[in-house]
């Protein structure tokens, strides 16, 4: 409680041709953030995406990341 853990995680595109992220966004708890991802990930590249978490009570929490 009163912190913030953060998280990067690596949106990576194996395919061949590039790749357009429309959004990220997390459902669930609102102690859950994403940041914005790049627009387009070109192929063999990466992006990165951080993830934070700011927990406001000492309990279970969950939550779903979505990218499109």
């Amino acid at each position: 409680i009163g912190t913030t853990a953060r998280e990067t995680l690596q949106l990576l595109n194996a395919g061949g041709e590039p790749l357009i992220v429309g959004w990220a966004r997390i459902l669930g708890e609102p102690e859950f953030a994403v940041g914005a991802p790049c627009a387009t990930i070109l192929p063999g590249a990466s992006c990165p995406l951080d993830v934070t978490f700011s927990p406001t009570a000492l309990r279970g929490f969950s939550a779903r990341l979505d990218i499109l």
